[in-house]
């Protein structure tokens, strides 16, 4: 076998599962604390800003199940705007034995989630990742065979799904599933860890084990293979309380410990980080419903498992994208920082972007000065419609938090449609920064929209076209 290495580290990213509470931060509103207190630890993990999560397996079932596709939306462009990548995450061992055909049309539920017109760029999820666990049905060794016959064959056909969805549709999706690390070495060459990968774009190993020297064996196999393959590997620690003391870190001491052994894991010259397959570990998991039997990566912490993170909460309240904002000598940006704890907000950012976020600039004549808004001047802006907003707050302890726009945003032209007409379909009043829309559907890609719009320099209905289920439009 042929390993592939990397000449420095690979951990650009940290991950972090959410179940249950994903349900409860999607129907949250905007700044309530589950939302507030959820955000404050991707920021700064246990207070550690150098272990930012920048991926998020977030339980989509529950969501998608319930058609809660609109509460959905601006849930993940307010992720996506914070840096964060979203893979929506479900399972159950039936999906590989009697309900397969549950996972396939899950996976296209997700899939026709992405591609609805509704569904801005910034509001898809950048993957896919089942939690299936055969091996946890009753009949599992009695029937191991046909049971995993089943299960490869439900892969193949999500992996096609995707596949076929990626050749149409930015940008693309991953598809992969967290498996256990014992298919390579269960004894029996009925689990194949390889033919797994194979249909797939990554896995996430649930490598649930305290000792760095088995971290790494467990999963040297997997990133091996991938490496290989030109495929990716995740690396998942447990953290949950109601776990034994060998596979969960919550039980092995404090946060500090479990970053000590993942350093020593994840080193680029002795550990998986010398693997070009292996992008980083991720935490099982944030928070369950059930508090009192399964606390978890939320409370473990530092010091005491009942302490609280303590990053700052910013949140970006105008313009939050969408908006035309023409011809006016100044705007007033508007933001709102949260604590959690004693700590205040000790220093701020403004900065704006004229190419959606691919390079920004401060804002001339901000202070840094917390008091909530700040009026722009934009007389002397080049006109342009793919701007975007950055607020940035730290507090004393130099722990950070930004939020963009979720949204790119015209400045000095005429908003149109921008950068695509699903403003909503509420009656947006004729302010000349909210056309009201109607389209015809003509077929999955092929869109027909009609827009009125008064504007600085009249008012009209204007009317355009999409080939491309709505990610650019021409005028007819």
């Amino acid at each position: 076998m042929i390993i592939l290495f990397l000449a420095g580290p690979v951990l650009a990213e940290r991950g972090l599962v959410i179940w249950d509470m994903a349900y409860t931060i999607t129907m949250a509103q905007d700044k309530e604390r589950t939302r507030t207190e959820f955000f404050s630890l991707l920021s700064a993990p246990k207070g550690d800003a150098s272990k930012r999560i920048t991926k998020v397996y977030f339980y989509a079932w529950e969501v998608l199940y319930n058609n809660k596709d609109s509460q959905l939306r601006p849930l993940l462009a307010d992720m996506h705007s914070r840096g964060l990548k979203v893979y929506a995450m479900a399972g159950d061992p039936s999906w590989a034995d009697n309900y397969r055909e549950t996972a396939e049309w899950f996976c296209q539920r997700i899939l026709n989630y992405n591609s609805d017109p509704y569904t801005r760029k910034e509001s898809r999820f950048d993957g896919i990742c089942f939690d299936i666990e055969p091996y946890a049905l009753s009949h599992w060794e009695s029937s191991k065979y046909s049971i995993w016959t089943n299960y490869m064959a439900m892969s193949r056909v999500c992996y096609s799904k995707v596949r076929s969805y990626n050749q149409n549709m930015e940008p693309s999706v991953e598809w992969g599933q967290f498996i256990p690390f014992w298919y390579d070495t269960d004894g029996d060459a009925i689990t194949k860890t390889e033919e797994l990968q194979t249909n797939m774009d990554f896995v996430a190993i649930m490598d649930y084990t305290v000792s760095a020297n088995n971290l790494i064996s467990y999963a040297s196999n997997e990133c091996g293979y991938a490496a290989q393959k030109g495929k990716y590997v995740d690396v998942a620690v447990e953290t949950r309380s109601n776990e034994s003391a060998g596979v969960t870190f919550w039980k092995s001491g404090n946060n500090s410990y479990m970053e000590s052994i993942l350093a020593q894991a994840g080193n680029p010259t002795t550990g998986l980080g010398k693997y070009s397959s292996f992008r980083g570990f991720t935490v099982h998991n944030y928070e369950n419903r059930e508090l009192v039997l399964k606390k978890s990566y939320r409370w473990f912490s530092p010091a005491s498992p009942e302490q609280h993170n303590n990053s700052p909460v910013t949140h970006l309240d105008y313009p939050v994208g969408n908006e035309g904002i023409g011809f006016y000598d100044t705007i007033e940006v508007r933001w709102t920082n949260i604590e959690l704890d004693a700590e205040t907000v000790s220093g701020m950012r403004l900065q704006v972007s004229s190419n959606n976020g691919s390079t920004w600039k401060d804002i001339p004549g901000f202070d840094g000065v917390d008091d909530g808004r700040y009026s722009w001047d934009v007389s002397g802006i080049t006109p342009g419609s793919n701007y975007r907003i950055k607020v940035s707050a730290w507090d004393s302890s130099s722990h950070t938090n930004y939020d963009l726009s979720d949204y790119r945003l015209c400045i000095n032209m005429e908003p149109a449609v921008n950068p695509d007409p699903w403003t909503d379909e509420k009656d947006m009043g004729n302010k000349a920064w909210g056309p009201q829309m109607e389209y015809d559907r003509i077929d999955t890609n092929r869109i027909h929209a009609a827009y009125y719009l008064e504007s600085w320099d009249g008012r009209g209905i204007f009317y355009k076209s999409s080939s491309n289920a709505g990610s650019t439009w021409d005028y007819l």
